[in-house]
């Protein structure tokens, strides 16, 4: 059972979200990583309403999209309400891979 307890808390803490932050007087951040095959990252950033998030990814498969509410993709734009937004990040192919995504808002 205790082992148990560990592998659930470890996978845990593999799956944190991640907050993306804008440097002072930024509009855009860009972050990088790995991800596995058909995993997923999540991150969150902090929006407000009647901004304009563009997002955009690129990875060494080309099999990595984004889902960011109703909106998924590699490259898009969507109206942000008040607060956090969560995006996810989705390895679609079989193999382990790289990505870079920017986000923007206006």
């Amino acid at each position: 059972m205790a082992l148990a307890l560990m592998l659930i808390l470890s996978s845990g803490d593999l799956m944190a979200q991640r907050r993306i932050n804008f440097r002072r007087g930024h509009s855009s951040a860009t972050v990088s990583g790995k991800i596995g095959a058909r995993g997923y990252q999540e991150y969150m950033l902090r929006g407000r309403a009647g901004q304009v998030m563009s997002i955009e990814i690129t990875s060494g498969n080309g099999a990595v999209i984004v889902n960011a509410g109703t909106a998924s993709g590699r490259s898009f734009s969507l109206d942000m309400t008040g607060g956090d937004h969560m995006l996810s990040i989705v390895n679609t192919g079989s193999r382990k891979t790289s990505y870079t995504l920017t986000v923007s808002i206006r």
